[in-house]
């Protein structure tokens, strides 16, 4: 008859069992010792409080860092803006030259022929279309029996007329203070304009007015002698 259990492990005599066999087996090394974990603790703990100190030193840099990141962009939105007022402010002044070149420019077109100056009252020789301030073309007129204009020559044969658009253009610029009159109308020398004009050579074949009157109430000329 065959027995079915397995073989039983008898010790032998002064022997030890399979199992003590296999404790006898581990090494003392594989054991650790109480001592052992407590330092293993300590460094942990140690390794985690230099761990939050990396955190906070680290956080304390990036806060540094994002301070400066921020300083720079503002000194570089400064100097933009410095930059953009800079070429602003040249700009207006390249624009203000030209303007005031133009106007410099045209202003010889709003100064009288006879005294130089910004119009005063200005009146336009309708025989050729020249203006001269009222008071310089009187005198002119009133200085030849057979006045011409000032500018080109051609006989006066019609009253001047007032021109009162050149006028109103003039006093907007004045009162904008683009232009400047050098001189009141009560300071000039009326004389002037007739020593200026004494010695203008005439075409004698030019017809002569009998008289040349000026009527104070209506400021219209009168011309005796024309047709």
């Amino acid at each position: 008859m065959v027995s079915t259990t397995g073989p039983t492990e008898t010790p032998q005599h002064g022997g030890a069992t399979h199992t003590e066999r296999e404790h006898d087996a581990i090494p003392p090394s594989a054991y650790v010792p109480v001592q052992s974990i407590e330092e293993l603790q300590r460094t942990i703990a140690v390794i985690r409080r230099s761990h939050r100190e990396f955190q906070l030193v680290t956080e304390s840099q990036l806060h540094r860092l994002r301070e400066k990141n921020f300083q720079k962009k503002q000194e570089l939105k400064r100097a933009k803006d410095r930059e953009h007022v800079a070429a602003r402010t040249l700009a207006d002044a390249v624009l203000n030259r030209m303007i005031l070149q133009s106007l410099t420019a045209a202003e010889s077109a709003f100064c009288c022929d006879i005294c130089f100056d910004i119009f005063h009252a200005p009146d336009m020789a309708t025989s050729c279309g020249h203006s001269f301030c009222q008071d310089c073309i009187l005198q002119v007129i009133r200085a030849s029996r057979h006045p011409s204009c000032p500018s080109c020559r051609q006989p006066i044969t019609q009253a001047p007329v007032h021109n009162y658009q050149l006028e109103r253009a003039i006093e907007t610029l004045l009162k904008g203070g683009f232009f400047k009159r050098e001189t009141a109308t009560v300071d000039r020398d009326p004389h002037a304009y007739v020593r200026f004009f004494q010695n203008v050579p005439v075409d004698p074949a030019q017809p002569k007015p009998d008289a040349w009157a000026m009527d104070d109430d209506d400021n219209a000329w009168d011309m005796d002698g024309w047709a």
